[in-house]
């Protein structure tokens, strides 16, 4: 377990993780972005100027309370939002709009409820003129296998549950191949079962890709059991003010004590940063021979 404090204009590296990316290609680089909203009241900065770096295969979580501009940070990188100073590199070219190099996966699963599973599989491989249709079918067909819902191919999406439509909002995303997977909370609207379900299999499907991912959370145990490093966002301005690596190996289970641990050093430095009510009958770290989270730390950690 590695934590650092970091200073908002700190450039915040690749620690050495379980998903070992040392000297991997870089795929993301924000230098010095920032984010200010014009209002009818003045302008209000959502966040102050942040760097941060992203390797291939990596999978980096941002974490903190409501309103410390996570989604507003991907939405920069996604291309759907301009940053108000700075710039956000792909392999070295600059990000000026949305593009197929960077797949976003939304809380909810924005799947088109007029097509079948397969074709909405399908749907983001239309603007790729060099592919057969023979080609995209057997592209999409072979994500939906690897999400596991192949067999429902045919379905529409209001004949599926919540969980089966991530599914398929997940093969659609990466039917295209990005270079980046975004992910804003998409299991944010699932049950605890569901969730914990599409955790082990999100992990299986990234493992087998190598997939590339920054992920919005604020569920403290999702981002212990899912990423190699987690970096925590402070409101008002938003900002990185503490960063963790997650070194362990894959797959994970959310109730692994090793996982426990590293949610409850989390919660730990939560606390040291304000960021969550002090608690005088419970510890954020437990003792080493017992590394699960109390029962108060367990309420916390499914959300901050």
């Amino acid at each position: 377990m590695n934590a650092t404090l970091a200073s908002p204009n700190t450039e915040i590296g690749v620690a050495s993780t379980a998903t070992d990316c040392r000297g991997a290609k870089e795929v993301l680089r924000i230098e010095g972005v920032s984010k200010t909203f014009a209002t009818r009241h003045g302008s209000v900065q959502a966040l102050s100027p942040i760097d941060l770096t992203l390797n291939e295969g990596e999978i980096v979580a941002l974490l903190g309370p409501s309103g410390c501009g996570k989604t507003t940070l991907l939405n920069m990188i996604a291309g759907f939002e301009k940053p108000t100073t700075g710039r956000i590199l792909m392999d070295g070219a600059p990000v000026t709009g949305p593009g197929p190099q960077r797949m976003v996966m939304f809380q909810e699963h924005t799947l088109f409820p007029w097509l079948t599973v397969i074709d909405n599989a399908m749907f983001g491989l239309r603007n790729m003129p060099l592919m057969s249709q023979r080609e995209r079918l057997d592209r999409a067909r072979y994500y939906l296998n690897l999400v596991g819902i192949s067999a429902f191919e045919k379905a529409y999406i209001h004949e599926l549950s919540g969980g089966m439509k991530q599914r398929v909002a997940l093969a659609r995303a990466l039917a295209t191949h990005p270079r980046l997977l975004l992910m804003d909370e998409p299991f944010a609207a699932l049950d605890a079962m569901m969730r914990e379900e599409l955790y082990g299999k999100i992990q299986e499907v990234l493992a087998r890709t190598g997939q590339s991912v920054l992920m919005v959370t604020h569920n403290v145990r999702e981002a212990a059991c899912l990423a190699d490093r987690v970096l925590v966002l402070a409101p008002r301005p938003g900002r990185v003010v503490y960063s963790m690596s997650v070194a362990l190996p894959r797959p994970r289970d959310l109730y692994d004590p090793p996982v426990a641990c590293h949610a409850a050093s989390l919660l730990s430095g939560l606390r040291q940063l304000h960021l969550l009510p002090e608690s005088d009958s419970e510890h954020a770290t437990p003792p080493r021979d017992l590394p699960l989270l109390s029962d108060a730390d367990r309420h916390l950690a499914d959300g901050i």
